[in-house]
């Protein structure tokens, strides 16, 4: 099936973050709130302890948890200017990175992302150890949000040994809002949808898995036709836990 589409589309492109010193500036989770402010969520990575952020350290890249990131966030205003970078409100763990943002039916906000205590990371955490955390905040806003540790409800009730939710804008089906997680449980690996409304998990769907020798890793989600179709990126191109 091919589709044209006769609309002109004009495209600017112009930097509106960078990162700072020998830093990243990555992962971009964009947002349209109900009463149309847009927002953009991303992580500010310091330089990692040796090498740069894209050198593979043997588990993930040298960047990812349990380099120190912290998600910073942004607000373009009706002239398409975007305002100077700001820390996420009191609450929020000292380390956060990928963000993953959507908005329910009652218009409340959702972000989840993740954390690290100490020295662990995806490839490293274990279920019966020491865990990469799973947070969440939500609320009106970035300016209004209620946080809180899902570690526990989530690792539960997925049986993972390391998750994370992907990063990037939500979608909503249904009124909720979808989620998805990588999830892994020892060496296998499979994405799973968490739906979220009014700060709660409401439903999890089924492991979504690749064809054999195939592991999935960062996925987005989008509803056509009423359906929800994943975008899904696939493990193994730097190494096991890239």
């Amino acid at each position: 099936m091919s589709e044209r589409y006769d609309t002109p589309v004009r495209v600017g492109v112009r930097q509106i973050v960078a990162p700072i010193g020998a830093g990243e500036a990555r992962i971009p989770a964009l947002v349209r709130l109900p009463d149309a402010r847009i927002l953009l969520f991303y992580d500010e990575r310091p330089a990692p302890a040796s090498g740069t952020g894209s050198d593979f350290n043997g588990l993930t890249m040298a960047s990812d948890l349990p380099n120190p990131n912290r998600i910073r966030w942004m607000e373009c205003d009706a002239r398409g200017e975007w305002s100077d970078p700001r820390s996420l409100p009191e609450g929020a763990p000292p380390v956060s990175s990928d963000a993953c943002v959507g908005v329910d039916a009652d218009g409340v906000m959702h972000l989840a992302f993740a954390s690290s205590e100490g020295a662990v990371g995806y490839m490293d955490s274990r279920a019966h150890g020491e865990r990469l955390r799973a947070w969440w905040a939500w609320g009106s806003g970035p300016e209004d949000l209620t946080y809180a540790d899902m570690t526990d409800a989530l690792y539960e009730c997925t049986g993972a040994d390391a998750l994370f939710a992907t990063s990037g804008g939500a979608a909503s089906v249904d009124g909720d809002v979808a989620m998805p997680y990588v999830v892994r449980v020892g060496e296998r690996t499979c994405v799973r949808v968490v739906y979220a409304r009014g700060g709660c998990i409401v439903r999890l769907a089924d492991c979504l898995v690749g064809p054999e020798g195939i592991l999935l890793d960062e996925t987005s989600v989008t509803v056509w036709n009423g359906r929800v179709v994943a975008n899904c990126r696939l493990q193994g191109f730097e190494g096991r836990g890239s």
